[in-house]
């Protein structure tokens, strides 16, 4: 979403707000310009949601069976008993 909103003497105020949804992870990015126009880089709302996906993961622990074969916690040679 974009707003602007004329300012007296100034230009005018540009506000961006970015919001994405990931799975159950909602993230909202806002930036004020007063007298010119800019956007969020890509880049970095990209870096910012992968960043909230694997806090998400990590604290949902792993699945109810444990973890898959081979990952740290369970060896290979566990999951092929």
């Amino acid at each position: 979403m974009r707003e602007h909103t004329p300012l007296d003497g100034a230009g005018e105020a540009d506000r961006q707000v970015t919001v994405v949804r990931k799975g159950d992870t909602i993230a909202a990015f806002s930036r004020l310009d007063i007298g010119r126009s800019s956007s969020f880089p890509p880049e970095l709302i990209e870096r910012q949601i992968a960043r909230l996906d694997n806090v998400r993961k990590s604290a949902a622990g792993p699945p109810a069976d444990g973890p898959a074969p081979g990952a740290p916690g369970r060896p290979l040679a566990a999951a092929r008993r």
